[in-house]
């Protein structure tokens, strides 16, 4: 038993060491990759001038450029909407419900709401199961009104406020979530939003190029 719990034990502190070693490593790497984000840009493009036409090096900068423009958008819209349903969340449990600790487990709510997919639910269990803790009657009330809320997010206030910063409608992002989470589970989910963005930009694009060539003739 002895030489079981040892192992096991020494087994867990490996894996949390590399947890943290990783993790700092990740951000070191990102700290570096930021201040000399210039001079790796300007390299990358050199490199791609240097290895393929001028044409075609345009196009894939352009490419990636797009990219980063509806990734960025993307971020920072689910920030947005992650600040709107943390806001509505105080507000609620202050107020209304009057549980707790209401601006901890509203920030909860926040931050859990920007992991895709899983997050909501994560944010709902701590302050439905601390309330519990005295208030049974309030937890079940917690317990709606965030199960409401996640509705109401899924299906108007993301799709709304998503489809302001990405330029896509907010019928077409539902599709979009539906078919990625269907097709390729929570990457889908996190992915389809920016990626049905990209694909709408150079379906315009091209639309807009074979209209001025028709019109032309």
């Amino acid at each position: 038993m002895l030489n079981t719990i040892s192992s096991d034990f020494l087994i867990y502190i490996l894996s949390v060491t590399s947890i943290v070693f990783n993790t700092i490593m990740g951000i070191i790497l990102s700290l570096y990759i930021l201040c000399d984000k210039e001079n790796i840009l300007k390299n990358l493009k050199n490199l791609l001038y240097a290895s393929v036409s001028k044409k075609r090096a345009n196009t894939i900068i352009e490419f990636f450029d797009i990219i980063n423009k509806i990734f960025y958008h993307y971020i920072i819209g689910s920030l947005i909407v992650s600040l709107v349903v943390g806001l509505i969340t105080f507000i609620t449990f202050k107020f209304f419900i009057n549980i707790r600790a209401s601006l901890f487990l509203s920030f909860i709510v926040f931050i859990t709401n920007m992991i895709p997919y899983f997050g909501p639910f994560i944010g709902a269990l701590l302050p439905i199961l601390m309330t519990l803790s005295y208030s049974p009657i309030k937890a079940l009330w917690v317990a709606i009104f965030l199960l409401v809320l996640q509705q109401v997010d899924g299906n108007l206030i993301a799709p709304k406020i998503m489809g302001e910063f990405i330029g896509l409608h907010p019928l077409w992002i539902i599709c979009a979530v539906l078919i990625g989470g269907s097709l390729f589970g929570l990457v889908g989910v996190f992915l389809s939003v920016p990626v049905a963005a990209v694909i709408k930009t150079y379906l315009d694009k091209y639309i807009e190029k074979n209209l001025n060539i028709s019109e032309s003739e």
